[in-house]
């Protein structure tokens, strides 16, 4: 999360986020949390978890990021932390028994097939169907809404420091553009796709991906910043 006088940014695991809490804090001269009446909203706080009256008058920014590469990010950010000590078993659950890229990522845009759905997955959003909309949908799908339903503002990963610059904050333009990305956030479209696997996530998130205008992996979304709330 980056808060600052004037704006809220969520933070979608595998979204920047890093480089929005350390690089663009200290441009903006921000914070990584939200305080209001003794209590904190930091970190992966999903939008909806903020009272109103605490963001008060900020604009809520949102980041999507395209979803094949999201896909990616999130496998290899857990074989990444699992060659250090963490867990591979979210991956294991997802994959049915295997921590291999095909069956995890068939997990992950099936999550509706689960016998028992996830408590909780390894991007924050619930694995199970969302009470308040009941469809059947992708990881990626599910974990955008989750964190950003409500926001008014939407920026596209790819076009991030440049939106920043030129539409949230010109006057650290020159700051912003410069800004270098935390590793994690790159890269994501050279999983070696297949075709079946392609369009395992194109029908998976369709809603969403029509919403945002995303063409396949590596691709941009239809415009680099959206207003309005969109979900």
């Amino acid at each position: 999360m980056l808060c600052t006088d004037r704006l809220l940014a969520i933070s979608q695991p595998k979204t920047g986020s890093t480089t929005r809490r350390l690089g663009f804090k200290w441009i903006l001269g921000g914070r990584e949390h939200l305080a209001h009446e003794g209590q904190r909203y930091e970190g992966h706080c999903p939008l909806h978890d903020v009272p109103s009256e605490a963001i008060g008058g900020r604009a809520v920014v949102a980041t999507v990021r395209n979803p094949w590469d999201w896909y990616v990010s999130v496998f290899r950010h857990i074989h990444y932390h699992a060659k250090r000590g963490a867990s591979l078993t979210r991956l294991w659950v997802w994959g049915r028994g295997e921590v291999s890229w095909e069956p995890v990522l068939y997990g992950m845009t099936h999550p509706w097939e689960m016998a028992e759905p996830i408590a909780e997955n390894a991007v924050g959003a619930p694995g199970g169907l969302f009470p308040d909309k009941p469809w059947p949908a992708g990881l990626w799908s599910r974990s955008t809404h989750w964190f950003n339903a409500g926001a008014d503002t939407w920026v596209d990963l790819a076009s991030q420091n440049e939106v920043w610059a030129t539409e949230l904050a010109p006057e650290h333009a020159d700051a912003l553009r410069a800004c270098p990305w935390d590793n994690q956030a790159m890269g994501g479209s050279s999983a070696g796709w297949t075709e079946e696997q392609i369009e395992w996530v194109g029908e998976a998130d369709a809603e969403y991906i029509a919403l945002f205008g995303y063409g396949g992996p590596g691709t941009t979304a239809r415009e680099p910043i959206f207003r309005g709330a969109l979900l």
